[in-house]
C-alpha cells in the first residue's frame, strides 16, 4: 500500500543492478530486456515485471535492497510521516507556528526566500470576528457605536473560550 518512485538517471549504469536488486536478472534472456535500449523500448513489459516484484515487497524490504544494489529511489511519504521527516525539518519545509494551537503546532514553509528579508514563523488565520473591534475603532467607531452594532447582529464578534 506504498508508491516508490524510481528514479534511473544512467541507464547503462543502473540497468543491471535495477534487474539484480529484484530479483530479475533472468530477463536478460528475454530479446525485450537483454539490453538497456531494448529495455527501455519495452518499457511497459519491464515495468509490468517490476511493479510485480515491488508488490510482493514491504517499503522496508525495497529500501533495503535498493540500498544494497545502490539504486536511486524515493518512496511517498503519508502526511503523518511528512511531519516528522528529519529531512523536511533540516530543509526548512516543515516548520513550527508562531502561535501553536492544539492539532496545529508546525507548518510547511513558504517556499519564496526573499534576498535580505527574513521569513516570519506563519500565525493562525484569524477566527471569523476576532478583528473586528479593532477594525471598527480604526475606521473611527467609538466603543459605544461598537457595541451597538454587535447587540443587532450587525457585526460578529468572536470570543475565545478563555474570554467567555
Amino acid at each position: 500500500d506504498r508508491y516508490l518512485t524510481l528514479n534511473i538517471l544512467n541507464h547503462a549504469k543502473e540497468y543491471q543492478p535495477l534487474l539484480a536488486a529484484l530479483d530479475l536478472v533472468s530477463l536478460l534472456d528475454d530479446s525485450r530486456f537483454a539490453d538497456v535500449e531494448t529495455a527501455y523500448a519495452n518499457m511497459n513489459d519491464l515495468v509490468a515485471h517490476v511493479d510485480g516484484v515491488l508488490s510482493s515487497m514491504t517499503l522496508a524490504e525495497a529500501r533495503t535492497t535498493f540500498d544494497k544494489h545502490g539504486i536511486t529511489y524515493g518512496h511517498v511519504q503519508r502526511t503523518s510521516e511528512v511531519i516528522d521527516d528529519a529531512q523536511m525539518w533540516a530543509n526548512d519545509v516543515m516548520i513550527p507556528v508562531a502561535d501553536p494551537r492544539e492539532g496545529w503546532e508546525q507548518t510547511v514553509n513558504s517556499p519564496l526566500w526573499i534576498d535580505g528579508v527574513d521569513k516570519v514563523l506563519p500565525t493562525c488565520a484569524p477566527e471569523i470576528g476576532e478583528h473586528s473591534e479593532a477594525v471598527l475603532r480604526g475606521l473611527g467607531f467609538a466603543d459605544e457605536e461598537i457595541a451597538n452594532l454587535v447587540d443587532k447582529g450587525v457585526v460578529g464578534i468572536f470570543r475565545s473560550e478563555a474570554a467567555k
